[in-house]
């Protein structure tokens, strides 16, 4: 049930994303909060553990905001998503959805021919998110 509940969330998540271009910080708090709530009910994890948990998150996640492969409310679902997650599924998460955008970028650049890397931080990253997300469902 919790990973449906988070396969819908991040539905929403992707809904914002592709109707506004920005996940409202409203969002991730809330995620967050049920993400804590998540982790110390269902998982039996304590408070301390959960935020040790968000330091690998952080160093993971920060560099693919400074160098501009994802923006900060990608970044910001990524860590939200870690407290549903062990630490392994959550690098499997995002090793799939950055291999599944580099599939669809590299369709994308044989097919039109282009691919403006000026831009990289303007296309939209969520879809890849929750698509990698049900094949993490799915595979594992």
């Amino acid at each position: 049930m919790a990973m449906g509940i988070l396969g819908g969330v991040l539905g929403g998540a992707t809904f914002f994303d592709l109707k506004t271009k920005k996940i409202p910080n409203f969002y991730i708090i809330g995620l967050l909060i049920l993400g804590v709530f998540f982790s110390i009910s269902i998982k039996k994890v304590g408070c301390s553990e959960n935020c040790l948990s968000l330091i690998p998150a952080f160093f993971i996640a920060y560099p693919l905001y400074y160098y501009r492969v994802l923006g900060a409310g990608d970044v910001k679902l990524f860590i939200a998503i870690k407290f549903y997650l062990t630490l392994y599924y959550w690098l499997m998460l995002i090793s799939i959805s950055l291999m599944v955008a580099a599939a669809f970028f590299l369709i994308r650049l044989l097919l039109i021919g282009e691919l403006n890397f000026n831009s990289f931080h303007y296309y939209r990253f969520t879809p890849y998110i929750l698509l990698a997300y049900f094949i993490l469902l799915v595979v594992f």
